[in-house]
């Protein structure tokens, strides 16, 4: 509902490709950027503002492009394969201690 161009970054993380495929088309443009080393201390609003002022003054050192759509299959299927096999040793343990 914002009237212009929406730009969007956020620290890379465990759930990144998932917000990027998520936010993607509520935006303009989204920038990944790399977690760079910081000092002082830390906190979400002033990380997300000190983001946001370096994308707004384009100071950002590390960029990380995600295509999570290209690799989204391979992904699930590489999470599931990892699932079945925890499971079946998991009861293969379980049977042989019966």
């Amino acid at each position: 509902m914002i009237p212009g161009r929406k730009h969007l970054v956020f620290a890379e993380g465990l759930r990144s490709a998932w917000l990027y495929e998520t936010l993607r088309p509520h935006v303009d443009e989204v920038i990944v950027a790399g977690v760079t080393e910081s000092r002082g201390q830390k906190s979400d609003k002033r990380d997300a503002y000190g983001l946001a002022e370096k994308l707004r003054t384009g100071s950002l050192e590390k960029q990380i492009f995600e295509a999570p759509r290209e690799f989204t299959l391979l992904r699930e299927l590489s999470r599931a394969h990892i699932t079945a096999t925890r499971d079946l040793v998991r009861v293969q343990s379980r049977l042989k201690s019966l």
